[in-house]
């Protein structure tokens, strides 16, 4: 068993990602990214729920159960879940003990611009070279995107980290369907602002970066 604090919960080919860092009495540890056992590794509602009703959500403190670990590429936080065990909710974080998780590294992932100017996304090769594929960080200037096409509205976060820019797709469904309804544009967020980043699974031989999460703080 692990305890962990929710910091992403994602659509992943209509089920859901989740990841988060080990948490043990305001410490945080490594990261942690709850894996199911099929091809798309997704979490399925029903395996992330808690016994009294209801499911995880973001900054839960949740304890889970965990037969293995299930690394590969840079996904090396991955752990096959136990799905015939209820999760446990036992606390939430505050925004005092979110501050103190962010990370700080030197860059998202790498400075590329060669997509559109978004610096979203990595060669496939060279990100299966990385030690990791999340990380929480400090936004900031960030801002939504709202992009309409023909079939879809793309939602997307822009900011600022270390004096480099970056957009990434949004993959929060609540989030994204906070800003849908409000067209196309841009919408500041607060001027206290993390993220949880995440890269995604290979796609067009690149692994894209995403935000799977943004917490507004203040």
């Amino acid at each position: 068993m692990k305890r962990l604090v929710c910091l992403a919960k994602s659509k992943k080919w209509k089920a859901t990602c989740v990841a988060g860092l080990e948490w043990d009495d305001s410490y945080a540890g490594d990261w942690i990214r709850p894996v199911g056992n099929r091809l798309s590794e997704a979490i399925e509602d029903e395996e992330m729920a808690y016994e009294g009703g209801g499911q995880v959500e973001l900054l839960d403190v949740v304890e889970i159960e965990f037969l293995e670990p299930r690394p590969h590429a840079c996904q090396v936080e991955n752990h096959l879940i136990d799905a015939d065990a209820w999760w446990e909710k036992v606390g939430t974080v505050s925004d005092r003990e979110l501050r103190a998780m962010a990370d700080e590294p030197d860059d998202i992932w790498g400075t590329d611009d060669s997509h559109h100017y978004f610096r979203d996304r990595v060669p496939k090769d060279e990100a299966n070279q990385l030690d990791s594929s999340l990380m929480l960080v400090r936004l900031e200037s960030a801002r939504v995107m709202v992009k309409e096409f023909p079939e879809r509205t793309a939602v997307r976060v822009a900011f600022d980290y270390k004096g480099v820019s970056y957009n990434l797709a949004a993959t929060d469904p609540e989030f994204c369907a906070r800003y849908r309804p409000q067209g196309e544009g841009w919408y500041p967020l607060a001027d206290e602002c993390y993220g949880c980043l995440s890269l995604g699974e290979p796609d067009r031989g690149y692994r894209y970066k995403l935000a799977a999460a943004v917490f507004e703080v203040g």
